[in-house]
């Protein structure tokens, strides 16, 4: 498994949208809001938990650095807007 921050892994569907579009009857414009809003969110998260850890994704605490917490992972959320996801 590769370890590549969700935010990433969000910002290659953007770039895989726009180099080859959208399959079906969906809206290009839409879906590219879509993932554009959810990006933003996804590296605000991030990025406080950045803030609060004080080391980067994927990097250990130094030695005799007080641990602050953990990165445990991320588990999906919903979130109502206008474009209905």
């Amino acid at each position: 498994m590769n370890r590549v921050p969700p935010s990433e892994r969000i910002g290659e569907s953007i770039a895989k949208l726009l180099s080859q579009g959208l399959e079906g009857d969906g809206s290009v414009v839409g879906e590219l809001m879509r993932l554009g809003a959810q990006k933003f969110v996804q590296e605000l998260v991030e990025r406080e938990a950045t803030s609060f850890l004080g080391r980067d994704h994927y990097a250990r605490r130094e030695d005799g650095e007080d641990l602050r917490g953990y990165r445990n992972g991320y588990r999906a959320k919903s979130m109502n807007t206008a474009e209905g996801l």
